[in-house]
């Protein structure tokens, strides 16, 4: 039986993709497996551990201490093959990534826009100053999260691309 049939070997690879094995029980893997949104039962333990067990069998793992009653994992240089061979990011995923960017790029713009009109409303209207006041602050701080958002995207695509 090939690896990529064993249940529970996508959300396993997932965090295999993204942390580096070094002194993890099982139970560690299957927190991380559990962020995934893997029930946290039995079976989805045995699993785990089923998979672990095949990665040692097939040098993908070594046992930190054998005589352990609750041993420790750590990945061999043959999990950068694994890693090479399952782990890339599909063209699908940057591209959501991109248009998620330029759609964030339209709100700050326009947000962007909505604050400078608000300080032509307080000339307007000054008897609402204090509440025009209060939005355009509201707007400042929803900008601010969304050119954060933009940045942390930015970052992401250029290191997955």
């Amino acid at each position: 039986m090939n690896l990529e049939s064993l249940p529970l070997f996508p959300q396993f690879m997932r965090v295999l993709c993204s942390y580096q094995i070094s002194s993890f029980q099982v139970s560690d893997i299957l927190s991380k497996v559990i962020l995934l949104g893997v029930a946290n039962n039995n079976i989805n333990y045995q699993n785990i551990y089923r998979l672990v067990q095949r990665f040692v069998k097939d040098g993908y793992f070594t046992i930190d201490n054998i005589r352990d009653p609750y041993p420790t994992y750590t990945e061999t240089d043959d999990m950068m093959n694994l890693r090479d061979q399952f782990c890339t990011e599909s063209n699908e995923t940057v591209d959501e990534l991109v248009c998620e960017q330029k759609e964030l790029k339209l709100e700050i713009l326009n947000l962007s826009n909505e604050i400078e009109m608000y300080e032509e409303l307080k000339q307007s209207y000054p008897d609402l100053q204090f509440k025009i006041e209060q939005l355009k602050e509201n707007s400042r701080k929803q900008l601010d999260y969304l050119k954060n958002k933009y940045n942390a995207l930015s970052s992401l695509i250029k290191y997955i691309s």
